[in-house]
């Protein structure tokens, strides 16, 4: 068999396939369910759904780059901001993309995330431009102390809430001098959940010359899976905030 296979079928494989080149391009979405995919972009031949816990990449092979690219508009016809990259593109390097062509900088705030954001973010080259630093503060006495939150609203709404979040953020820009800030806190679980605040409740908050914006999530998932989706907010809300 592997006889034949190498003197026989690899031979008409390639005269086959040289016939009909293909160009194959996976592009990246975030923040939108392969479902809500589907139904927005109806049935396609040759496309591929390839669904993560921090969304869902499409892998399209066509003949031409004119097909290529007629896809490629139609995808950003139909699902908007939810597609941010292409192929080896990461979120990550899209937002330093936006943020170097727009001469601002960044810091970050984490808690639950314990520093993921600023892996994420530090791992592009040339960040230096732009990522000024953080603080991970997983305690509320560091909260407080580094990053300016009021003890006043710990106690009244504790670590993981929208209030916490906004002057995390506050807190992060004065330190850094920063542009935009970021910051997440929550739950990452599997302990330490509440009826009131489960396993899973997670705060990421954005900041800018625009104002605040805050968005309370509810991730399904074990330890790692909760911090990474975790991190994946936080970086698009930041390409979000900077799209706008």
């Amino acid at each position: 068999m592997k006889s034949i296979f190498e003197n026989e079928v690899v031979p008409v494989l390639k005269k086959k396939l040289a016939s009909y080149p293909l160009i194959t391009v996976t592009f990246h979405t975030t923040g939108i369910p392969e479902s809500q995919i589907q139904e927005l972009i109806g049935e396609i031949e040759d496309i591929a759904f390839l669904p993560h816990y921090t969304g869902v990449d499409l892998r399209i092979s066509r003949k031409t780059r004119k097909e290529i690219e007629e896809f490629r508009k139609f995808l950003k016809h139909r699902l908007g901001d939810a597609v941010y990259g292409e192929d080896s593109e990461t979120l990550e390097a899209v937002v330093g993309r936006l943020l170097k062509n727009k001469h601002l900088t960044i810091g970050v705030a984490e808690s639950l995330t314990g520093g993921l954001v600023m892996h994420r973010i530090s791992n592009v080259s040339g960040s230096s431009e732009y990522f000024l630093g953080g603080v991970v503060a997983y305690s509320n006495e560091l909260k407080m102390t580094l990053l300016g939150v009021k003890g006043e609203t710990l106690k009244r709404y504790g670590a993981v809430s929208k209030e916490t979040a906004q002057e995390m953020v506050v807190g992060i820009k004065d330190a850094t001098g920063a542009d935009i800030g970021i910051s997440t806190t929550g739950i990452a679980g599997p302990t330490g959940g509440t009826r009131g605040k489960p396993v899973g409740l997670v705060y990421t908050t954005v900041s800018g010359e625009s104002g605040i914006r805050y968005e309370k999530n509810l991730f399904n998932g074990d330890r790692l899976m909760i911090k990474e989706m975790s991190a994946q907010k936080a970086l698009d809300m930041v390409r979000i905030y900077l799209l706008s």
